[in-house]
């Protein structure tokens, strides 16, 4: 099954059967994101970005407010946000990288989220988030507080999987609330990158209503002991509510009060798994939980939503009907329905959630048979990597190989599990199992055989790529002069005094980039090995990022003019390194073998190329 055929590992809900449109949709303002909230003066207030249908030039940000319900009701500007500036430059568009994120009123004060946000054309094409603030009014919009300044440290007050905060929606000024808390939820995908779109994974956040901005009161959910939340100060520790892979949008999470329900709206690209650039279609799916935490139950799921790429959808709390299941349902779209040209659209759609047994697109929620993504693969000539989607409410996995009981592991994130100890070029048949606490079967997955890999010869070629070559504005050369960068070499053997390319695992030290993109895409890196006829090779390459921070670097990697791998990835404290491979080829009768590194995006890339003769 494809990434674009997937479905979510949800069970149907027993409760609410489905949602059904119930008239076609208003488009009731232009600009983009909107996240909504229900202020204490009867007003919605919402943010948008990238605007400039009402307007007579484009503008980054602003705030409105809307008044009345659809089709009667009135949207005006507030305040242009013209003080709001971003780190940096979108790499596309080259305006300033700020949008909304989400926005609350709590106690008679408007608080916003302002996320920091990239064009990553590497990153499948995607839009990231590298950091957060907040920022709040007690005058309904009209002024606000100061913003931190660019690259000043305040600018991070919610970084990581946390930088792009949606605040959880009750009634009118967080009326309804079940405590004392206000949450808040931010999507990331599986490499810990805060993501608009294509993510994988939801996070849940809290903090006291009266210190939403002082960071140091903010909690992460950590998971669940005794089928009760744990909240850690630690953003390390933070632990998903919800994961749909790849398909996983900027989400908001309201409280239903009529259904005493948390509605999670969730999006995803279904014609590409690119940003809005190249999509046409969209998937909507929603999931209600008892709990903000979940577990979730599949509401409703349309593969193919809306007529303009609608994304981002909300159920502002204000036009959810007190006395049934009517609502509007209101999303973000890129527009050109009512004429002229194409631009950002606010939609409004009436929906009404169906309690009954009737409604529900029953083919698209089913009950969780099968645990999804299940893969195998060798890491070298001894250990079989296992991963998969997580199950919400497991107790333990079970793996199986070759059909018997292998081991029993704890729920982890991510979901894997290494086979270890075992012989080269050996097979073996894995299954895993998804077992509740009281150790009845869940789910299953399908079942995957994987071989070990050979082990290799002694003799290696190594490159390293911290200088020499050259560039001829349009690739990065190596061994076509004298600055050659590779060479056969002995086991433990040194290039230029710099790295010993065998024993680059566990440690190689500090390794220095062949590319440095400040802005914009750099073309690639080509590294040419000769004199290798008819040999088969496997190829590991080391990929870093420079500069040890927040800072995301991403590239393709082609061997033999095959793409075999994209790397994205961002600094840490440990290493400013990783292996990526090893991939398999033949080398045919012209002796040569091609590594390439394409679509270079951010500080860092190449660091160096291992080649083992198999």
């Amino acid at each position: 099954m494809s990434l674009l055929d997937s479905r979510p590992q949800y069970a149907k809900s027993r409760d609410i059967v489905g949602m059904s449109f119930t008239s076609n949709e208003l488009v009731i303002g232009t600009g983009d994101m909107w996240p909504m909230t229900w202020a204490d003066d009867d007003a919605i207030y919402t943010a948008a970005g990238d605007n400039s249908g009402f307007l007579d030039h484009f503008q980054t940000m602003n705030f409105w407010r809307i008044d009345g319900n659809p089709p009667q009701h009135d949207i005006t500007l507030v305040n242009t946000l013209d003080f709001l500036e971003g780190d940096g430059y979108d790499m596309e568009t080259r305006i300033p990288s700020i949008k909304p994120a989400g926005v609350v009123c709590v106690d008679g004060v408007l608080y916003l989220a302002i996320e920091d946000m990239r064009y990553t054309q590497g990153r499948f094409g995607n839009q990231i988030n590298l950091q957060s603030w907040i920022i709040c009014s007690k005058d309904h919009g009209k002024t606000w507080s100061q913003a931190p300044i660019p690259g000043s440290p305040e600018r991070k007050f919610l970084s990581g999987v946390f930088a792009s905060p949606h605040f959880l929606q009750f009634g009118r000024d967080y009326a309804g609330a079940l405590d004392d808390w206000v949450y808040a939820y931010s999507s990331a995908d599986e490499d810990g990158v805060a993501a608009w779109s294509a993510g994988s994974f939801t996070y849940l956040a809290r903090v006291p209503r009266s210190k939403i901005l002082d960071r140091s009161a903010w909690q992460f959910f950590a998971g669940l002991s005794a089928n009760n939340p744990v909240w850690s100060k630690k953003l390390e520790e933070a632990r998903p509510v919800f994961s749909y892979s790849r398909k996983t949008g900027e989400n908001e999470v309201v409280y239903h009060p009529v259904l005493r329900r948390f509605l999670l709206f969730n999006w995803a690209f279904i014609d590409c798994v690119n940003h809005l650039i190249g999509s046409r279609h969209s998937e909507l799916s929603i999931f209600e939980s008892e709990n903000p935490w979940g577990p979730w139950f599949t509401v409703y799921v349309q593969r193919d939503w809306g007529f303009n790429c609608d994304y981002q959808p909300r159920l502002p709390t204000k036009w959810i009907d007190s006395k049934n299941c009517n609502a509007w349902l209101v999303s973000a779209g890129n527009f050109r329905r009512d004429g002229g040209r194409q631009h950002y659209a606010l939609v409004a759609t009436p929906v009404c959630f169906n309690t009954g047994d009737f409604g529900c697109l029953d083919e698209n929620a089913y009950a969780i048979t099968t645990i999804g993504d299940f893969v195998a693969e060798a890491l070298s000539d001894t250990e079989i990597k296992l991963s998969w989607l997580p199950v919400h409410g497991v107790g333990f996995y079970r793996i199986l190989r070759d059909g018997l009981k292998h081991k029993d592991i704890p729920p982890q994130y991510p979901s894997r599990f290494i086979d270890k100890k075992l012989a080269p070029c050996e097979s073996h048949r894995y299954e895993v199992m998804a077992m509740s606490p009281a150790g009845d079967v869940m789910a299953k997955s399908v079942s995957q055989t994987c071989v070990t890999l050979q082990a290799c010869q002694t003799n290696s070629f190594g490159v390293n790529l911290g200088s020499g070559g050259f560039y001829d504005g349009t690739t990065m050369w190596y061994g076509e002069d004298s600055s050659t960068r590779f060479e056969v070499i002995e086991a433990g053997a040194y290039i230029d005094d710099r790295i010993a390319i065998l024993e680059l695992n566990p440690n190689p030290g500090r390794l220095e980039p062949a590319l440095r993109s400040i802005r914009g895409e750099i073309p690639g890196v080509k590294i040419l090995f000769r004199e290798l006829q008819g040999k088969h090779v496997r190829v590991r390459v080391y990929a870093l990022d420079s500069r040890l921070s927040q800072t995301k670097t991403s590239f393709e990697v082609w061997v033999q003019g095959t793409a075999v791998a994209r790397y994205m990835g961002h600094g840490s404290s440990s290493a400013n390194w990783i292996e990526l491979g090893p991939f398999e080829a033949d080398v045919g009768e012209e002796g040569t073998l091609l590594i390439e590194g394409q679509k270079f995006v951010g500080l860092g890339g190449f660091a160096a190329a291992r080649v083992d003769l198999v």
